[in-house]
């Protein structure tokens, strides 16, 4: 196949994310960009090729036979690039240091300390210190190289990009549910221990779950997402808590109770810093990680 030279590395990319993702709304929410300019650029791709590349179906997209060939022709530029990269910026000067990332207590100790061992293990001259904060609004990126929050900053000389979304859902233990009944409504809840994460105050995604509590304030509060995890699995009473916590606590069961919300992730970095090499090695990482889990924790 072959590729005009007026077509840029960019917009490839932008097809190679929509051939690995399935569809223009996740590539975009995964790029930082919007729907409409993804279909934009996989048009202007395609015009130039004089092929179709991608055909809707049910779910999503799906890619043509010239699509996979171009895809997996893309794929082996992206390693090579990748390949180049390390070779010219990747010394073991560059590659070394610190790299410093804030997030909520509860994505850092239940989502982004794991993933951080592959990357250790891959990376062993880079230290990374992970800052846990409470607050789910402003979190501060001055002391930090990497924040992963849950508002898109509003100024500010940072760069950001949506890497997920965080459902929530209500959980308890079978050991509770056993000794207290199961609750299969808002207003079963009355009757039932609720565990709050105070800090859930803050994001105004969750208003609705504020809202259920103020009917039924909980009787049993903690700032720290480990504690109300903790209370829970101890058989303590019911919780609001992210998805993505199943992964630590298989024990959990969610009930089937109209309240699934969810909340934006995104990943911010200084535009100052955020070139050199330790750094966008961990973005990257990072933003793989968060495209690997979309399908189960963050879609």
């Amino acid at each position: 196949m072959h590729i005009g030279k007026n077509i840029n590395w960019d917009d490839l990319r932008v097809f190679l994310m929509v051939a690995r993702l399935g569809s223009f709304s996740s590539a975009a929410d995964h790029l930082g960009m919007v729907h409409t300019t993804v279909g934009r650029r996989i048009a202007e791709i395609e015009a130039q090729l004089g092929a179709k590349l991608l055909a809707r179906h049910s779910k999503g997209m799906r890619l043509t036979h010239r699509g996979h060939e171009l895809a997996r022709r893309l794929a082996a530029m992206e390693t090579t690039a990748a390949e180049i990269e390390r070779h010219l910026f990747g010394s073991k000067t560059e590659m070394a240091g610190t790299v410093r990332i804030t997030a909520t207590d509860g994505l850092a100790t239940f989502w982004l300390a794991p993933q951080l061992i592959a990357f250790n293990r891959a990376n062993p001259a880079i230290r990374v210190e992970i800052a846990t904060v409470n607050s789910w609004g402003e979190l501060a990126i001055e002391e930090a190289d990497i924040a992963l929050r849950y508002a898109r900053p509003v100024a500010g000389d940072t760069t950001s990009r949506k890497v997920g979304r965080t459902h929530f859902a209500l959980y308890g233990t079978k050991a509770y549910f056993d000794a207290f009944g199961t609750p299969e409504t808002l207003a079963d809840l009355k009757h039932h221990t609720i565990i709050e994460n105070v800090n859930f105050r803050t994001n105004a995604a969750l208003t609705a779950w504020q809202a259920a509590l103020a009917s039924n304030p909980a009787m049993l509060a903690a700032n720290a997402a480990a504690t109300v995890l903790a209370s829970v699995r101890a058989g303590g009473g019911i919780a609001m808590l992210p998805t993505f916590f199943e992964a630590a606590a298989p024990d959990l069961i969610m009930l089937d109770i109209p309240l699934k919300l969810t909340s934006d992730i995104w990943m911010l970095s200084h535009a100052k810093t955020n070139k050199t090499p330790r750094v966008r090695a961990l973005l990257n990482f990072l933003a793989d990680r968060f495209a690997r889990d979309r399908a189960r924790w963050f879609f």
